[in-house]
């Protein structure tokens, strides 16, 4: 990927994904070479995937030049900036108590 040997690249890790399909750093380079070749759905897909298997990935991918391409969409800003309060139970208005 860092020469531009896109076609050489996406080999290499379809050969890596089938080694081990559960390999974080794998399919987090699936992503970039995704987005790199201008596949952004599959891009955020697979970084979601990877994220999902390895949260600090999430750091790494927020300063990753080859996500360039994705720096202005809103769905890769969410993914990398996820809203805690999206992932917490809303608490209930009302409390059953066990006894009064």
């Amino acid at each position: 990927m860092n020469v531009g040997d896109y076609v050489t690249a996406r080999e290499h890790i379809e050969k890596l994904i089938k080694q081990s399909p559960k390999s974080d750093f794998v399919i987090y380079g699936l992503a970039a070479l995704d987005c790199l070749t201008g596949h952004v759905e599959d891009s955020l897909r697979h970084l979601d995937e990877a994220m999902k298997l390895n949260g600090s990935l999430r750091y790494q991918a927020r300063n990753d030049s080859d996500f360039h391409n994705l720096a202005e969409d809103p769905r890769f800003t969410e993914l990398l900036y996820p809203d805690p309060a999206a992932d917490a139970e809303p608490e209930s208005a009302f409390r059953e108590e066990e006894s009064y």
